[in-house]
């Protein structure tokens, strides 16, 4: 019996160990934006201070289409990315890095844009939970 119980305290030890090197992550973020000849779809996971954004930007009839995320920490823009497709679908994933901030990256306002008329077609604003 005592064993057993040292045994399953050195298995709780390692598993509270192993959760204490992880990087914290909170639940993801979806977004769909536009329709017809501009959209953009994915997600963000929300990692320890940073943020991971990944999907797609299309756009038909080669007229252009961008998708912009602006990155706050708190009320602070922290950085800022965009992407961009003319008469073609573009994939991305690339992460947004907030390590510097303290509680790191709190929201993302998700924009997409028409390239050809300059104007906003829609927007979506993510929040971690």
């Amino acid at each position: 019996m005592r064993l057993r119980r040292f045994g399953m305290a050195l298995v709780s030890a390692a598993g509270a160990t192993a959760l204490a090197t992880c990087p914290a992550f909170a639940a993801g973020s979806t977004y769909q934006l536009g329709s017809g000849n501009h959209v953009a779809s994915g997600g963000l996971t929300w990692l320890n201070r940073s943020v991971t954004v990944q999907g797609s930007v299309g756009d038909i009839g080669g007229a252009g289409t961008q998708v912009e995320f602006d990155a706050y920490a708190n009320t602070t823009v922290v950085d800022y990315q965009t992407r961009s497709a003319v008469n073609e679908t573009t994939p991305y994933n690339f992460t947004i890095d907030g390590s510097q901030w303290p509680g790191g990256i709190t929201k993302v306002f998700v924009i997409l844009w028409d390239v050809h008329t300059g104007e906003p077609i829609d927007h979506a604003t993510l929040v971690r939970s």
